[in-house]
């Protein structure tokens, strides 16, 4: 009898090989009968015997028989890890029973089975943070998080696995929101890399609230005389599909424009209105959305910014010492922006140089020798070998005017050119000798609040790209308080390189472009040529450059602040400018009101420049903010600014179901609904009960000895055939 433990799995199958062992036993008994009738049955018997033996190993080893050996039990913890989200958006009364999501959620805990201790849950709450609660603490939850951030909380909660435990599944249950801005993927990486799949279990209504939301996207606050600026905002869409939205532009409380903007099947649509102002001063301007039928939040429905509008040009120097097309198609760009007042030294031969000025009629171009003069300019563009046509005094002068008189800078080629020491002190980061390959540009975080990146990304929409950059110089150090703006990525190679850098140098600021061929995107790209990307790249880069600014030049009193639109909770920076020729005056005295409230008194500081004053502010609630001042000569100094808090836990309210059936999914789990969650519970505890004791198979086959057998046997009766004369 065979035993129990031991298993078979032919080649070819049972049939083929039963068929194989009856062929070959009738050949070999046929064959014998032959030979015995020349050898006598004694011998035509043994190698009879001798061949069926042969042929029978080889039919076992086409058996594949195996012993089946039990293993022991392998011991680990296992655990059932559960989160609820606890943010605002699960405030909603759209679930299940009309319900509150938070209570729905609660009570799903419960009914589902999931307090069974057999599970060992381990039960946590997630918005901004993850906390560790108990069964017991459900009924007094409260859904009060002001953000959601998904990927830290299944991070923290696998990361609280101790390593002799392991997770038989990671539950959310959740509305979908995630404002961490990573994607489903990546936070699925991290469950799969502990083999722990996540299963996800919507709570609330998708796309049954309807609301539109209105956010402005170019907080810069300084336009010029005549020249056409862009209210850029971007409108937010929840169950809003397929329909046509008004968009009104009010000018100080007037209507001066309107659009109809077409929702179709799109989260968020960006939404642009052009204006230019005939007059110097502030102006208050209100993108507003007509409300929609049975629109759930109408509150957010506009967005207020301010435009200082400013008569004086922009006064921007431009130094290149190693002429390229990158430095010629930039200056051809300021020479056609009328807000400009350009002027460039250009080394076209070792020695020569050559003088340019945009405004006829001035006296001659001389570079500046002394900080002062250096500071005498808005910006300053520093092309390659700028070594070469500054002497070391003319540096350090530019290097105080920078770090002492707040001037702005910036180098266009990576490299300035500059003596070591000016360089480590202006350039952001410390640039390697070898350039990297052709890549595209990608935005960073730290660039995303930033005008020119916001131009960059909303250009690509659709089929449109941004032309890819060459010769772009790899970062070998960068320097504190530097921030990529902008880096590129090859997708082919994965490898990408910081290419767009901003650092605060003392009172001043540098901006550094470590990149080649931006050109193209005036010349190589019809759908960038067609929008004028490149001039318009370069406007918004020098006017938010200014923005975020202490060095003020003009010939008049100016009071600004630093933005014109400010998130509740942050700071704002407020400068005040005299002009030229003041007295010196004791400090001002600032009155900073909102609405019907009581003014605030605030008190400027003096700086190192006896002209100007500054002070920080931080308003205590949002609405419209007005900041004047009295000077001694008798006029009044104002300015604007709105304070807006943005919370998209209690506008964006629907149930992203589609981002939480593709991170289950990634994760190797699945998207279960609310009602079947129960049965999902059932079957879990039931794979988590002691199963059959596990097993393994040892081949008992593939042994040399059979082998050797095998060979013996065949060589034996080989030998025995020609000493008895048979073929």
């Amino acid at each position: 009898m065979i035993p129990t433990d031991i298993q078979f799995d032919p080649i070819p199958g049972w049939p083929q090989w039963c068929v194989l062992a009856a062929v070959c036993v009738l050949f070999f008994g046929v064959l014998g009968l032959r030979n015995a009738l020349r050898l006598g049955y004694a011998k035509a018997l043994l190698l009879t015997l001798m061949r069926l033996l042969g042929v029978a190993l080889l039919l076992l080893v086409l058996l594949r028989p195996a012993r089946r050996v039990e293993l022991p039990e392998e011991k680990k913890d296992i655990v059932v890890l559960a989160g609820i989200d606890t943010s605002l958006s699960m405030n909603q009364t759209d679930a299940a029973r009309s319900v509150k999501r938070i209570d729905a959620a609660a009570q799903l805990i419960s009914e589902a089975g999931l307090d069974d201790e057999r599970l060992r849950l381990r039960l946590s709450t997630f918005d901004d943070e993850v906390r560790g609660i108990s069964v017991a603490d459900l009924p007094t939850l409260r859904a009060e998080g002001t953000d959601t951030r998904v990927h830290n909380a299944v991070t923290t909660m696998l990361h609280s696995l101790r390593r002799e435990e392991t997770a038989a599944a990671l539950l959310l249950i959740t509305d979908g929101h995630d404002f961490e801005m990573t994607t489903a993927a990546k936070t699925a990486l991290a469950a799969r890399a502990r083999s722990v799949p996540i299963i996800t279990v919507p709570i609330g209504a998708a796309g049954q609230v309807r609301d539109v939301s209105l956010r402005m996207t170019n907080n810069q606050p300084f336009c010029y005389l005549r020249q056409k600026s862009r209210i850029s905002t971007v409108a937010r869409f929840t169950g809003c599909e397929n329909e046509f939205l008004t968009v009104q532009l009010l000018r100080d409380c007037k209507v001066v424009d309107s659009k109809q903007v077409a929702t179709r099947q799109e989260a968020e649509v960006p939404i642009e209105f052009t204006v230019a102002e005939e007059q110097a001063g502030q102006v208050e301007f209100e993108v507003r959305a007509l409300p929609l039928y049975r629109e759930n939040e109408t509150a957010n429905n506009s967005a207020i910014t301010y435009l200082n509008v400013l008569d004086d040009k922009v006064r921007v120097l431009l130094l290149e010492g190693d002429p390229y097309w990158d430095s010629t198609f930039i200056q051809r760009s300021l020479m056609r922006n009328d807000k400009i007042d350009l002027d460039a030294v250009i080394q076209f031969a070792p020695g020569r140089l050559r003088r340019i000025r945009k405004t006829p009629g001035q006296d001659s171009l001389v570079l500046p020798a002394t900080a002062q003069e250096f500071a005498a300019y808005d910006i300053i563009l520093l092309g390659a070998k700028c070594g070469q046509i500054l002497l070391k005094e003319q540096q350090a002068a530019l290097v105080d005017a920078v770090r002492v008189s707040g001037a702005s800078l910036i180098c266009l080629r990576g490299k300035s050119g500059l003596d070591p020491t000016a360089a480590a002190i202006l350039e952001p980061v410390t640039w390697e000798d070898t350039p990297t390959v052709t890549a595209d540009l990608q935005i960073q975080r730290e660039g995303r609040s930033a005008a020119p990146m916001q131009l960059l990304e909303s250009f690509r929409t659709g089929t449109r790209v941004l032309p890819p950059l060459t010769s772009t110089l790899r970062v070998k150090e960068k320097q504190p308080l530097a921030a990529t703006l902008a880096a590129t990525r090859d997708a082919v190679l994965g490898t990408g390189a910081d290419v767009i850098i901003h650092r605060p140098v003392g009172r001043g600021q540098v901006l550094a472009l470590g990149a080649g061929d931006w050109w193209h995107w005036a010349f190589q790209s019809a759908d960038a040529a067609r929008d004028s990307l490149f001039d318009r790249f370069w406007d918004q880069v020098l006017v938010w450059m200014i923005a975020g600014s202490e060095h003020f030049s003009g010939s008049q009193h100016r009071l600004r602040a630093s933005t014109a639109n400010l998130p509740l909770g942050q700071e704002i920076f407020l400068r005040m400018q005299l002009k030229k020729g003041s007295a010196a005056p004791a400090t001002p005295q600032l009155r900073i009101t909102t609405g019907d409230d009581a003014p605030v008194p605030v008190t400027m500081s003096r700086t190192d420049d006896p002209l100007a004053f500054e002070a920080r502010y931080v308003p205590a609630k949002k609405g419209r903010y007005r900041v004047e001042t009295r000077l001694a000569d008798g006029s009044t100094q104002t300015a604007r600014f709105m304070v807006f808090e943005e919370n998209r836990e209690s506008t964006e309210v629907a149930t992203d179901r589609t981002y939480l059936k593709k991170l289950a999914e990634s994760s190797g789990g699945r998207m279960i609904e609310a009602t079947d969650l129960a049965d999902y519970i059932t079957t879990l505890r039931e794979s988590l009960r002691s199963g059959d004791p596990r097993h393994r198979l040892i081949s008992l086959w593939d042994h040399a000895w059979v082998l050797y057998l095998i060979i013996a046997l065949l060589a034996l009766d080989w030998y025995l055939r020609r000493r008895w004369g048979l073929t």
